[in-house]
């Protein structure tokens, strides 16, 4: 007898052919049953299948999961790491001026350069016609 032979049945309602299950198939048409894993009494433990970790990118460095519960279910997110050296670029300052920018390129605001001298030109002649830089 394996491991999940020896376990005690679900109720009623949350196994496979009950009205629950075919209610719940038809509200999330998007999921996937992979597979039953057990759980490691000692330590709370759940392995996810490999394959599983592999399209979601957990089997990366620093991969972390989401716990969240939703009513009787218990939904795994998958989120990868940010490097350290990376997290400014996360912080609500940060995303505030890039969605500034998305807003601003999305109204046609902004300027095209030919080249790095254009560009350079360009920002030397902002600092001309500042006074406060005089």
């Amino acid at each position: 007898m394996t491991a999940l032979t020896q376990l005690a049945p679900a109720p009623a309602s949350l196994n496979p052919g009950s009205q629950d299950s075919w209610i719940r198939a038809i509200l999330h048409p998007m999921d996937t049953h992979v597979a039953f894993v057990a759980i490691q009494p000692k330590n709370g433990t759940v392995t996810i299948p490999a394959h599983v970790r592999r399209k979601f990118g957990l089997d990366k460095p620093g991969a972390q999961v989401e716990i969240v519960v939703r009513e009787r279910e218990i939904a795994l997110i998958p989120h990868l790491a940010v490097p350290a050296g990376d997290a400014w670029f996360w912080t609500e300052g940060h995303q505030a001026a890039e969605r500034e920018v998305d807003e601003d390129l999305a109204a046609g605001r902004s300027t095209e350069f030919a080249s790095d001298e254009e560009f350079l030109g360009y920002l030397d002649s902002l600092e001309s016609d500042n006074p406060a830089e005089k």
